[in-house]
């Protein structure tokens, strides 16, 4: 388990917030199941009206297996649509995103 006594809160995805921030995260699932499961337990974090910001750093693993760097991000940015909202892609090195979780 990924989780360190007095260093991590257990019930801090039973929340929402208002803006989460998901670092070197979608670049290590290792299956597409694994990669949406993560992509919806962001969209559950994220308060209606709110924006989770997510990057796509390399390596890819598994989860991205037969896919070439612009199709990996052109599938996480149709994830990040179909589960949470409007993805606007924002200058960088790496891919990143500000989704924008609808009202209602």
């Amino acid at each position: 388990d990924n989780f360190t006594e007095g260093d991590h809160d257990k019930t801090a995805l039973d929340r929402e917030y208002d803006v989460v921030y998901s670092s070197t995260v979608l670049n290590v699932q290792n299956t597409r199941k694994g990669l949406e499961d993560t992509v919806k337990a962001i969209s559950e974090s994220v308060k209606r009206g709110g924006s989770p910001i997510v990057n796509l750093p390399s390596p890819l693993t598994g989860a991205y297996d037969g896919m070439t760097p612009p199709e990996a991000r052109e599938h996480v940015q149709q994830l990040l649509e179909e589960h949470i909202g409007t993805a606007t892609r924002l200058p960088g090195s790496s891919p990143i995103w500000q989704v924008r979780k609808a009202v209602a």
